[in-house]
């Protein structure tokens, strides 16, 4: 009777006529694989495309999930003409195989993000419980700018998932949870969630597994805390045994104490020193150690940090935090031991293997990320162990691989020579500061004192200030490096060639769904500007001509299209797509800009008119 009746509800939640297509660019052998069998992959390249200048490297990334592990494999592949493939070997155990495709060029092909995924059956050719949940998990995922969840495929696994073990009830909040976003949280919707949750609990009010999904819903979709608390309370009193209790012990804490700080940080003390978990153990030591930090108890949170990166080696940003707390108590070998040891960890071996599903550039932007707050730290130390010339060597450094905080590294450095006494080089660091972002108010302050020191009044300060901040920034701009490249219609371009023009230059590429978002931006500004010559408009691609023909037949970009361009992206450092780059009329790198920007179409038109404007000013 109660699977009948839940059946009757699962009914209710199957799409109609919702069906996935077999996307032929991976195909595979067995098409109903077993646990323990070895599949076959063919790979059909639709962007991995090769082209006469490159001999082309093909690696299948794949993951193997088995009971509630992950694993993580890299292999190369075999070409066969215009195919590509590689076997595999599953284990017993596997429910579900998923896989991508990257070559040397660091691009990659995965399905929009979601990659192609595999179900592996078990020995009498039956779906293991979890596989359309995983699934449904993987097309619901939420990650990095320019990726958009397909809600209308994890609510399609999450109901074949449920048509098949409808008792599977974690699956139940993942589902309303992703009604909940698909409605916009409408009540009508939540209605609906909470009559479903009825109906359920109705059935069996004794499974424990049941009595989770209630909590869980009442507090995190329901927002009803009280109702929650209740079947918290209720699990912990009645189940000795339960699979989630220390989750529902680790989440309890926040509930029931919110906005109580210190009972939050007393319980967690508790909870840890029982826990066994280290999901949650990791956890609690984390927010032990944000709330000693808040609480300048360094010793405290040092310790609560040291037991986290126990649990997590691979976090490098609490690594540096330690550092820097070590730092503060003058423990400079213990804060040399943390750089040493982020220094260490910061490869791309680890990075694969920690976030293999991101992109090979975005592992590379966070390696390139680490290795400027390691160098920064180190900066730190070396300033408070009286290297200063050290300290400044290391922070120039961090400016030169691009850092995202150049101006607070400039500050430092203005700092430093201050402290030395050596004020016109503090002088130029803080105007370097200013120019790259007009708000340091710190730096403008620090360059007003030595102001006063060296006219003995403050008048006239700002005009001194326009015109060094407009010196530095003719100054500051490097010669862009020549290169040459052919556009799809094989025509010869050369930077070189371009003297007198302002030059847009963008790094991008077609499986970069960041780029795909920014392009009709970018052609809305190439029709505005389109009838002034002094202004010409390249987009760079590491990829081969048929690929981005393919792709610019169904998304037109107005850009001049120049292809196969992995050596000039090396060249000039490209370390993430999209990446855009203004050579002024001098052939100076005027603007650079890394990531995809909501409004990037206006950020280069300011810097366009403003690089037209000087021309004028000049002539």
């Amino acid at each position: 009777m109660i699977r009948t009746s839940l059946l009757f509800i699962i009914g209710m939640l199957i799409i109609a006529g919702c069906t996935r297509q077999i996307n032929k660019v991976v195909q595979w052998k067995p098409e109903q694989p077993k646990a323990g069998e070895k599949i076959t992959i063919t790979f059909k390249p639709h962007r991995l495309i090769k082209s006469e200048q490159q001999d082309i490297k093909l690696f299948m990334i794949y993951q193997l999930l088995q009971d509630q592990t992950i694993q993580t494999f890299k292999i190369p592949m075999v070409s066969k003409k215009e195919l590509w493939q590689a076997n595999i070997k599953t284990e017993s155990g596997t429910y579900l195989l998923r896989l991508k495709f990257e070559d040397q060029l660091d691009r990659v092909e995965d399905n929009n993000g979601f990659g192609w995924s595999i179900i592996v059956r078990d020995d009498n050719g039956n779906i293991t419980k979890n596989t359309h949940y995983q699934l449904g998990i993987i097309f619901s995922q939420e990650k990095g700018s320019g990726f958009i969840p397909d809600y209308i495929a994890a609510e399609y696994e999450y109901s074949q998932e449920l048509s098949l073990f409808p008792d599977n009830y974690q699956v139940w909040f993942d589902l309303w949870s992703i009604r909940l976003k698909k409605s916009k949280w409408s009540t009508q919707q939540l209605n609906q969630v909470k009559f479903q949750l009825d109906s359920l609990l109705k059935e069996s009010e004794e499974k424990a597994d049941l009595l989770d999904l209630a909590y869980n819903t009442f507090w995190k979709l329901l927002n009803d805390q009280k109702t929650a608390i209740k079947y918290g309370e209720t699990i912990l009193a009645e189940y000795e045994v339960h699979p989630k209790k220390e989750d529902i012990e680790y989440s309890m804490i926040f509930l029931k104490n919110r906005g109580n700080q210190e009972a939050i940080v007393n319980e967690l003390i508790n909870f840890s020193q029982q826990a066994k978990n280290p999901t949650y153990l990791k956890n609690a030591y984390y927010q032990l150690g944000i709330s000693f930090q808040n609480y300048q108890n360094m010793d405290e949170s040092i310790k609560y940090f040291q037991k986290y990166v126990e649990l997590v080696p691979e976090d490098i940003s609490i690594r540096l935090n330690l550092a820097n707390l070590y730092l503060r108590k003058q423990d400079y070998q213990m804060a040399q031991r943390m750089i040493e040891q982020s220094r260490a960890k910061n490869s791309d071996e680890n990075y694969f293997l920690s976030i293999p599903w991101e992109d090979p550039q975005q592992r590379k932007v966070q390696i390139n990320l680490n290795r400027c707050q390691i160098l920064s730290t180190q900066a730190s130390l070396e300033t408070a162990l009286e290297n200063y010339y050290l300290a400044i060597q290391n922070r120039k450094q961090v400016i030169k691989f691009g850092t995202p905080f150049p101006a607070f590294e400039w500050i430092k450095i203005g700092d430093i020579y201050f402290q030395l006494g050596v004020l016109d080089s503090a002088e130029q660091a803080y105007v370097k500061a200013i120019s790259i972002n007009l708000s340091q108010e710190d730096a403008i302050q620090k360059l007003r004192f030595i102001y006063h020191l060296n006219n003995k009044t403050f008048v006239g300060f700002e005009t001194y200030l326009k015109k060094e901040i407009e010196k530095e920034l003719r100054a500051s701009a490097k010669p862009a490096p020549n290169f040459e490249l052919t556009d799809l219609d094989g025509n010869l371009f050369r930077l070189s060639e371009q003297e007198g023009k302002v030059v847009v230059i963008t790094f991008w590429d077609s499986w970069s769904t960041a780029c795909q978002r920014e392009i009709p931006q970018l052609n809305v500004l190439v029709e505005e500007l389109k009838n002034n010559p002094k202004v010409v408009f390249w987009a760079i691609s590491v990829e081969a001509p048929i690929s981005i023909n393919k792709f610019i037949r169904e998304n037109p970009f107005q850009f001049h299209l120049l292809h196969s361009g992995y050596g000039v992206k090396e060249l000039f450092n490209v370390i993430g797509f999209p990446t855009h780059i203004v050579v002024d009329p001098s052939g100076k790198i005027r603007y650079t800009h890394i990531g995809y920007s909501e409004n990037i179409g206006h950020q280069l038109k300011k810097e366009i008119q403003s690089i037209l404007k000087e021309g004028k000013l000049i002539s």
